[in-house]
């Protein structure tokens, strides 16, 4: 409900937030949530390498941006040009790309590695700064 929260506590901790664009009725999104998402939350490893966040596009709730703004996810979407779900972007604590996005999923099987590849580049990429 509030990327403002989520921007304070990724500033504090020097992480990237991963925001995960998903839809109700997208079973891809099922899949990246399952079989990617929840067992990165479950084994602990990337507690201290990235936040986690979920945005559902056919929410019809209000949410608080970054800067503390009241913005409609439709809104947020189209900040992001995200027209496609699961649309997986990696951002700074001021809701700026860091790395390339994962947009659909084409194959599960490489779909971990490139997500790992794209959570180390928004770390790093952070962490020079």
């Amino acid at each position: 409900k509030s990327l403002q929260q989520a921007a304070h506590l990724a500033n504090k901790k020097r992480l990237p937030i991963l925001i995960m664009f998903s839809a109700q009725h997208c079973p891809f999104c099922v899949t990246v949530k399952e079989a990617f998402l929840k067992p990165m939350l479950r084994s602990g490893h990337y507690t201290d390498k990235v936040l986690i966040r979920k945005v559902e596009l056919d929410g019809r709730k209000a949410l608080r941006g970054f800067n503390g703004e009241k913005l409609s996810v439709r809104a947020l979407a189209s900040r992001y040009k995200v027209f496609v779900t699961p649309t997986l972007i990696l951002v700074d604590a001021k809701g700026r790309e860091l790395a390339e996005r994962l947009v659909g999923i084409a194959t599960v099987d490489y779909y971990g590695g490139y997500l790992d590849d794209a959570i180390d580049s928004a770390l790093l990429g952070l962490r020079k700064r």
